[in-house]
């Protein structure tokens, strides 16, 4: 029974560290707000919120959308 807890632990720990690097860091996310602004401020809002829903278009990183 020891051996079971212990294992489910382990297992526990490694799936919640794993899940710790797909997240991106507050100032990851800082820096793709400012990137946003600045491309909206520089292509105008029509330009802008259609690059914002690509997927390719660099707004999209992990965890954080714009």
């Amino acid at each position: 029974m020891k051996k079971l807890l212990l294992m489910a632990l382990l297992l526990f720990g490694f799936a919640a560290s794993a899940g710790a690097v797909d997240r991106a860091s507050p100032d990851e996310a800082k820096a793709m707000a400012i990137k946003a602004a600045q491309y909206l401020k520089a292509s105008g809002p029509e330009k802008a919120f259609e690059a914002f829903k690509a997927p390719d278009a660099g707004f999209r990183d992990r965890d954080l959308s714009v």
